[in-house]
């Protein structure tokens, strides 16, 4: 076999050898590799002790979608990126889903750096390890062992860290992945777990700071993240009851010039901090540069990923109004729905234990509306496990004003007023969804009918829970209904938008909300 592969030309084996990448980790992802991952992985690495040749092929496919899920990780993919230059243009994708400061992550990295420190480079012809050892903002010694466990890092008033010059054992995880994210010269898609609001853990010091304190900032090359078009933030995957979420302002994707997709697994719905940068209308002359900067990003944001999320809609409305090049929209309910009422901004009502004021601004409606004109790709789902509290404010009734709309899903039936839940599913929990009237008026729809199509003046579909458990659907006419263990049925639509080829727009219902799932992976 050795012989036959090293008989192949270069092209070929790299084009085979593609197909052993693993795939980048999902939004969401829990620091438990998937064994898939696991074997890819492996095999590349087999594959670099094979020969000289097949290891100039391999390595670099090996580094090409990258995932550090323990202290130890961390600590081997600094050195390797460290001492080779020429890996650090290889990662495509890097995936941190671990807290970082967390006392077993913390030891974990402290024990395998000193072993490994005095392997490290020193080289001082090498202009990142010249800039990053200058800065003092990391010294290749040993260190000696972290807090005990219980104490507390000191932190001063307004986020200022008192150790920024000296280096210090309980910031070594941090520091490291702040390294990593600077050497990898070309990669596109960054994933990290972050504290969330409220949790008892810190602040990620080499994000948060990055913009916060010009010290950390000379600590940084100014192309930190320059060729990173999609960042995605994620909370603790189980830990979904609780109120805490991850702040969007934990990763400054403004400063990184070239963001298009953001994605947040859990976020806080707290987007204040942003809002009050980008609607400021007299800015004083230090934060007139930052305002610029930041508009210039949201200018530039093509597609947003929410999954779990506590966005309420008057928030959402804000952010869309300011990505005019918006394109897709995935917004997934979490279980802990916060709205605010637009006359009491800084007072956050939590749906589970107050009763909200009906507000017109307070609606999705409300909040989709502002990207009515360009957005081409919609998902919505309520990922909750009650519906009872649903009103006009969670109907969807304004998708006929989409001008652009080509793919649409909508995953819980509650969205178009639809309720699930019934006394007698088999009488009561059965309603018209008229899904022809929410089209955009520029498309042209077809679905499954005994005659083959079915106009737009008589395609409704009808959606029930049956006795076995899985829903029917009605269609023109005809009946259909899918497997038993499944709750989802499909209707189609073919669009044919002035000027462009045949699209499919696509509408998923489900006659029961399902339970929680990991979301799609967000790959490039």
């Amino acid at each position: 076999m050795t012989s036959y592969l090293l008989s192949l030309p270069n092209e070929l084996l790299l084009s085979v050898f593609e197909h052993l990448v693993p795939e980048p980790l999902a939004t969401g992802s829990s620091p438990e590799l998937s064994r898939d991952y696991i074997q890819r992985r492996d095999t590349l690495r087999r594959l670099c002790l094979v020969s000289k040749r097949l290891c100039g092929i391999a390595q670099s496919l090996l580094f090409r979608n990258l995932a550090v899920t323990n202290g130890a990780q961390t600590v081997l993919l600094f050195r390797s990126l460290w001492n080779v230059p020429a890996l650090r243009r290889c990662p495509r994708s890097f995936a941190c889903p671990i807290l970082l400061s967390e006392q077993d992550v913390v030891e974990d990295t402290l024990n395998c750096w000193n072993s490994n420190v005095d392997a490290l480079s020193r080289d001082p012809a090498d202009p990142d390890i010249a800039h990053f050892l200058s800065s003092s903002y990391v010294q290749l010694g040993h260190v000696e062992a972290p807090l005990a466990d219980g104490d507390v890092r000191p932190v001063t008033p307004g986020g200022a860290h008192p150790w920024l010059d000296q280096f210090s054992s309980e910031l070594l995880p941090e520091i490291l992945v702040g390294i990593l994210l600077a050497l990898q010269g070309q990669v596109r898609d960054v994933l990290l777990r972050t504290p969330e609001e409220g949790e008892t853990a810190f602040d990620p010091f080499y994000l948060w700071d990055l913009w916060e304190l010009p010290a950390t900032r000379l600590a940084f090359p100014p192309l930190l993240l320059s060729t990173a078009r999609s960042l995605r933030l994620q909370g603790d995957t189980d830990r979904d009851n609780h109120w805490h979420g991850v702040l969007p302002t934990y990763l400054p994707f403004w400063e990184f010039g070239g963001v298009t997709r953001l994605e947040y697994y859990r976020d806080a719905a707290n987007w204040n901090e942003v809002f009050r940068h980008l609607d400021d209308e007299h800015p004083a002359d230090k934060q007139a540069s930052k305002q610029n900067t930041m508009i210039k990003a949201m200018h530039q944001i093509e597609e947003l990923r929410f999954y779990s999320s506590r966005m309420a809609p008057w928030s959402m409305r804000q952010l869309l109004s300011h990505c005019p090049k918006l394109r897709s929209l995935h917004w997934e309910f979490g279980d802990r729905v916060e709205w605010l009422i637009p006359t009491l901004l800084d007072r956050p009502f939590y749906e589970s234990d107050f009763e909200p004021q009906t507000s017109p601004e307070a609606t999705l409606d409300e909040a989709l509306m502002a990207a009515s004109g360009h957005l081409e790709s919609l998902h919505l789902d309520v990922m909750i496990k009650s519906t009872a509290r649903f009103d006009s404010r969670h109907s969807v009734t304004c998708l006929s004003d989409f001008t652009s709309l080509r793919h649409l899903t909508i995953d819980t039936v509650c969205l178009r007023g639809l309720r699930p839940y019934a006394a007698d599913p088999l009488e009561k929990n059965l309603g018209p969804l008229h899904l022809i009237d929410v089209l955009p008026p520029n498309l042209e729809s077809s679905c499954p009918s005994r005659s083959g199509t079915a106009t737009r003046s008589d395609c409704r579909s009808v959606v029930r829970t049956t006795s076995c458990g899985g829903p029917t659907s009605t269609c023109g006419g005809s009946r259909g209904s899918v497997a038993q263990d499944t709750r989802r049925f499909r209707v189609s639509y073919t669009g044919r938008p002035a000027g462009t080829l045949t699209t499919t727009m696509t509408f998923f219902l489900n006659a029961i909300p399902p339970t929680r799932s990991l979301p799609p992976s967000g790959h490039l």
